[in-house]
């Protein structure tokens, strides 16, 4: 006799990551946090890429931002948008918001 097993899925709901991906075409620092910790805080050398899988909102902070570029789940950030001209230091709130809006740690 054949018994047949049925597999059973469910349809729930799980937390997701979002990938935040850096690549830096020259020397640049770079500030990554969450809500809740500081994930990055680091030089990145000329040529060297970055990947960070965590849950956000994140407040990114580049310095010599025109030299990086980010992706935010696949989405291509535009660092120069949210830079200071005078210095070249970019400061964006993903998934969206501005910097003065990030919540801060108590």
């Amino acid at each position: 006799m054949n018994k047949k097993i049925e597999v059973q899925t469910t349809s729930e709901a799980f937390v997701t990551e979002d990938l935040l991906e850096f690549y830096f075409l020259k020397e640049c620092w770079v500030s990554v946090e969450n809500e809740f910790e500081k994930l990055v805080y680091k030089l990145a050398g000329e040529e060297t890429s970055l990947q960070i899988r965590s849950k956000g909102p994140f407040k990114v902070i580049v310095g010599n931002a025109k030299n990086a570029n980010l992706i935010f789940n696949g989405i291509v950030i535009d660092l120069l948008e949210s830079s200071n001209r005078e210095n070249n230091v970019s400061c964006v709130v993903l998934p969206s918001g501005k910097c003065s809006e990030f919540p801060r740690s108590k």
